[in-house]
């Protein structure tokens, strides 16, 4: 009965001390190994139409409800064209709208005025001049985040009726270049008669008919391995309209989650990144990993919120 007792003994102690000694192997100094990330670039399809041209592609404001301020200066006539500018916009589109503010800051599109003629060529005179002042060149919808009209002192007023210098430049503002087509409004020559042709109607409303969302995607990430720990790297950026929230980015292996680490929000055309250093794995011989990102906000492809990466 004796042997026996000792037997199991025996046995149980040799188990404790493989235990203990397979644990200490897995915490031992290793030489570093580079993990290789496996990540693919894939984009989303985008509806992209040649009908007019933008100065880059798709450009857009994040929103449809836009803001616009005058600064001082602006005659009453200025004003009440300019209104008349958007009015057209918005009741022709029926998606995009506009509301005056108070203040510099608060606006989307500025819109200053002079009572000069401004002179580019000998007798040669703009009427005014628009576009976006503040531009992130995004991979989908390249974002607009800001915009300026300027008006200057023309004699065209006194001959039409239409607000074509106004919407002229307020189309500038959403990035459409000019065309070649006389009886447009976006005509590089402003003439009576030109009108909002519902080529550019269309594209608006096709472009802001788009839902604004995120899009985050991992840039550069980086991953080592030595012994049980990982050492990584993990840039990500946010390639959508709007603010990815409440990011996340969380580690797995084999399908169960390791750590994650809360990375905050992530403004559109911004990257953020968070290095780790001697993150414990599950095992020494952990060959394979995989960081996924999570977020609050919706976005518009989620394949590429993976990577992963082995030896």
């Amino acid at each position: 009965m004796n042997k026996i007792i000792n037997f199991i003994l025996t046995i149980i102690l040799l188990g404790a001390l493989a235990y203990v000694g397979y644990t200490i192997y897995q915490y031992l100094p290793a030489e570093k190994q580079i993990l290789n990330i496996q990540t693919e670039a894939k984009l989303p399809e985008v509806n992209a139409s040649s009908t007019v041209t933008q100065f880059v592609p798709n450009m857009r404001f994040a929103k449809s409800d836009l803001s616009y301020f005058f600064y001082p200066g602006c005659s009453q006539d200025k004003e009440t064209r300019m209104k008349e500018a958007f009015s057209t916009i918005s009741s022709q589109t029926g998606i995009i709208t506009f509301t005056e503010k108070t203040t510099l800051q608060e606006a989307d599109i500025k819109i200053f005025c002079s009572e000069v003629q401004k002179e580019v060529k000998p007798n040669q005179f703009i009427a005014g001049e628009g576009g976006p002042d503040e531009f992130l060149n995004l991979s989908l919808y390249p974002l607009i985040v800001s915009g300026e009209i300027y008006l200057y002192d023309t004699l065209y007023r006194d001959k039409c009726d239409y607000p074509l210098v106004e919407l002229h430049e307020l189309l500038h503002v959403f990035g459409f270049d000019h065309v070649n087509k006389k009886s447009s409004v976006l005509y590089p020559y402003y003439s009576c008669g030109q009108q909002l042709d519902s080529s550019i109607v269309n594209e608006l409303i096709r472009i802001y008919s788009i839902t604004p969302k995120a899009e985050l995607h991992f840039v550069n990430a980086s991953a080592s391995k030595h012994g049980i720990y990982l050492d990584f790297k993990t840039p990500v950026e946010n390639r959508g309209l709007i603010e990815a929230e409440n990011v996340t980015i969380v580690l797995y292996s084999q399908g169960k989650e390791i750590a994650n680490f809360d990375m905050g929000n992530i403004s559109p055309g911004t990257t953020k990144s968070i290095t780790i250093q001697n993150q414990i794995l599950p095992s020494r011989s952990t060959s394979e990993i995989e960081f996924s990102t999570i977020s609050n906000t919706q976005e518009y492809f989620s394949e590429d919120n993976q990577i992963s990466a082995k030896l």
